[in-house]
């Protein structure tokens, strides 16, 4: 497996808040993810990690600074190019979760097979084995829009944790709903593809993940009049 490195050069990002003001979402925040690495994001409510995290996998694009893929100028990409790589290169969880309403837990999860080229049976053998890992299985032929906010982000995570080639793995708050258990899977398995040589970018408050890897911390979002 190869993996990305991921490289973020001076970048902010701002909100206009509708009354008069720019919310200063990040601000000239550099740092790079080699390969192999997990580099954990830290800050309080409201200080920019979801949108450190969307600006990674390209859901959102810098206003200032610039966000680099391997060397190559990411954010400067054509958004069909950025959605290609997130599809191909990449397992996301981030807010809103991406889950298609229409299909049960299982085909949202078996969508993680699709750029993979897996066969139909190993696919679901490794779907089956990550829902059962998250407390889930019996809920694999829902349909996901009848499940609760925490099911929802289990699949999400599932999906993500059963893309065995993907380089970059991007998640917010991925035990946020799991007891003790289930995160000690979630952090084996992400050990197991930083081994390999993925790298990870993960938003948590949860110190049972501080094993995983450095820390990055971010501020207190500023307001600019």
């Amino acid at each position: 497996m190869t993996s990305a490195r991921l490289e973020f050069r001076d970048v902010s990002r701002s909100f206009d808040d509708g009354a008069r003001s720019t919310v200063l979402a990040l601000r000239n925040t550099s740092f790079t993810l080699a390969r192999g690495q997990c580099l954990r994001v830290l800050g309080p409510s409201g200080a920019g990690k979801s949108t450190l995290l969307s600006l990674a996998c390209g859901l959102l694009l810098p206003t200032t600074g610039e966000v680099l893929l391997d060397g190559e100028p990411f954010s400067r990409w054509r958004e069909s190019f950025r959605a290609e790589a997130r599809r191909r290169r990449m397992s996301v969880v981030v807010q809103g979760l991406s889950l298609v309403s229409s299909m049960t837990v299982l085909e949202n999860v078996l969508l993680a097979a699709i750029p993979d080229g897996l066969s139909s049976r190993a696919s679901r053998d490794r779907a089956h084995a990550w829902l059962e890992r998250l407390g889930i299985a019996d809920l694999a032929l829902a349909n996901v829009e009848r499940l609760s906010g925490g099911e929802r982000q289990r699949v999400a995570l599932a999906r993500a944790l059963s893309a065995p080639t993907a380089e970059l793995i991007v998640l917010d708050e991925p035990s946020a709903h799991l007891d003790a258990s289930r995160t000690e899977a979630v952090v084996a398995a992400l050990r197991e593809r930083l081994d390999a040589g993925a790298s990870a970018l993960v938003a948590t408050h949860d110190p049972r993940l501080d094993l995983l890897g450095e820390a990055l911390r971010l501020p207190e979002r500023e307001v600019a009049l």
